[in-house]
This record gives structure tokens, sequence and C-alpha cells, in this order.
């Protein structure tokens, strides 16, 4: 992987190509944005309506919040936008449905929607969950470009990045995840939110200046990982110094788990209670891994697994659970 000028990276040289193309947005094209009035989504919205004079259909938790941004959605409009601002729980199925239906009405169909995450749910993994499947449900039916936007909050980003890789709009348009590992004003700037919009192909992206900060040179992200029990320690970098002191895992489900986690991380080995994501784990990455580790324990491991259980030795229980019973790794 490489960085490019802008900070986005994806998975193949074709994809980041295709980022180059300018994205099909005109005037009467309308987009939704859950948490479309702060953040990261108010970003976007800035973006689109300076650069495109597009439909926006905003939504905000309370009625209150929507008062008191009113100022936004003026400066949207005077940016050239049609605003529609709806007030909206993000985990009320029910509710999302409704403004899908109110979007269409006021401006026909929906050609994309951006989906964000709540910044008061950013540590409640069940309304972040609750929230994505809400607004996956709501687009039923509807062929729609679909993107979630992640926090820069490394646990909400990976717990929707990881739902929105395992869960596919089935017949319709994938997820784009985006992961924002930067400021919310770099979707902003220049055409860097073009490039994702028009790169319809791409399922990850990562929104960064470069390897800084906590998060891990490229050459430590998302590298292909090994098997269960592949052992290559090829390119491996020592484990950081963490808070978490170094437990060494046990024989078994541990020991298995922990090679999985430490090939797929690039790194020369795991303790037991080392957290997958403070070592810089992404959710693509954690999607891949468990679906690996269901096919070497031959188990249905979620792909939302090593999410839910972020731990060698949480993970290991957890697959100890489902076989029923402790026994040696295969």
């Amino acid at each position: 992987m490489q960085w490019d000028r802008t900070g986005v990276r994806s998975r193949c040289a074709a994809a980041r190509r295709g980022c180059a193309a300018a994205p099909p947005l005109l005037p009467e094209d309308t987009v939704l944005i859950t948490g479309g009035l702060d953040g990261g989504g108010l970003a976007i919205a800035r973006r689109l309506a300076g650069a495109y004079d597009c439909n926006l259909v905003l939504t905000s938790r309370d009625a209150a919040s929507a008062d008191l941004r009113a100022r936004e959605v003026g400066e949207l409009e005077r940016r050239g936008a049609t605003v529609l601002a709806l007030t909206a729980d993000p985990g009320s199925e029910a509710r999302m449905r409704e403004v899908v239906e109110a979007a269409v009405d006021a401006f026909g169909a929906i050609r994309a929607v951006v989906h964000t995450v709540d910044e008061r749910a950013v540590d409640d993994q069940g309304a972040v969950v609750r929230g994505f499947h809400a607004m996956r449900s709501a687009l039923a039916g509807h062929t729609i470009r679909r993107v979630a936007l992640c926090p820069a909050d490394e646990f909400a980003a990976a717990v929707l990045g990881a739902y929105a890789v395992a869960h596919p709009s089935s017949g319709h348009e994938p997820w784009t995840v985006i992961d924002l590992a930067d400021e919310p004003s770099r979707l902003e700037e220049g055409d860097l939110l073009d490039r994702i919009l028009a790169a319809d192909h791409l399922d990850h992206v990562v929104v960064a200046s470069g390897p800084s900060g906590g998060h891990p040179a490229p050459s430590a992200v998302r590298r292909p990982a090994a098997k269960p029990g592949d052992g290559g320690q090829s390119a491996r970098l020592p484990r950081p110094a963490l808070a978490t002191p170094f437990v060494e895992p046990a024989e078994g489900f541990e020991r298995a788990v922990a090679d999985a986690l430490a090939a797929g991380l690039g790194l020369d080995g795991l303790g037991a209670d080392d957290n997958f994501f403070e070592l810089g784990g992404r959710s693509a990455t954690a999607v891949q891994l468990a679906a690996r580790l269901g096919d070497g324990f031959r188990l249905p491991l979620p792909a939302t697994a090593l999410v839910e259980h972020p731990t060698v030795r949480l993970l290991s229980a957890r697959l100890a659970e489902m076989a029923g019973a402790e026994q040696p790794a295969p």
C-alpha cells in the first residue's frame, strides 16, 4: 500500500486510479447525510453544497440541536444547496424510513447516502450497530451510493467499519467505508471527497495526512493476514510499548489466535490481553481475520467477532465457547 498525495489509501492500484474521475453529482441530485449538521457529516455537506449546488437531506438527533445549527443550514443554502433538515433518532428504523420517504417526496430519487456516527454514541457499540442497521433497513430496495463515515474515535470506527464491510447491500450498491483518521475538515479540502465518491468500486479508504499520530505506518496496516498456524515472520515489526502488560498466550486457542492477529498486524507477537485496535488494527482487517479464524477452526465465527472480542483472550474464549469445550488448536 502507498499513500497518495491527498492521504487517501485504497486496497489496490486500480482503485486509486479510479479516484481521479469526477463524481457524477448534478445540481438536481440528492444526498442524504445522517448527522449532517455536525462533525464529519457537516464537512461533507459543506463540500457538496459548494461544489455541486445539490439537494441535501440532513438529519440531527433532536430539534434543539437542529435549531441551534440553523446558521449551518443558512450557510449551506448560501453556498448553493437546497437543504431539508430533519430530526431523527439514528437508531430508529421506522424514523429512518420516514426520512428516506421524505427525501424522495421532496426531491425525487436519492443519489447517495452518507451515514455517520452520532458523536454521543461513539462509546456505545450497541448504538453504533443499531444506527447502521436502521439506515441499512431504511435503504432496502433503493439503489443508492452508500458511504459509511467512521469517526476518528477508533472504537466507533472499528464497529461501524466492520459492520459495513460484513453487511454489504445485497443486489445494490456496496458500502464504501471512509476511515476518518484525521480532522473532519479534511473532507472539505480540494477534491478529496469528490475522488472518494467518484470511485464507486472502493470498499475502504483511510483519510489521513500520513502515517503519523497514533496510527501505524501503512506497511503495518491491512497487511495480508496469514491463516491460523501459518506463522510467517517476514517483515514483522516488534510489538509496540503498550499500557497493557505483556502476558504470554496459553497454548491452544490463545496461541493460534495470537499468531493470526500478529500476522494480520505485521507484528512479531501479541500478548493475551493486547487489544487489536490499540495496536493499529482496522475494521477491514478485523473482518478478514475473523473469516480466516472461522475457517481455520471450522466454526461459524461472525465477521464482527474481533470487534466484539478485541483481545486474544476474549476472542479465544469465544472460540472455545463456540467449539463447546476447550480443545487443542488445529
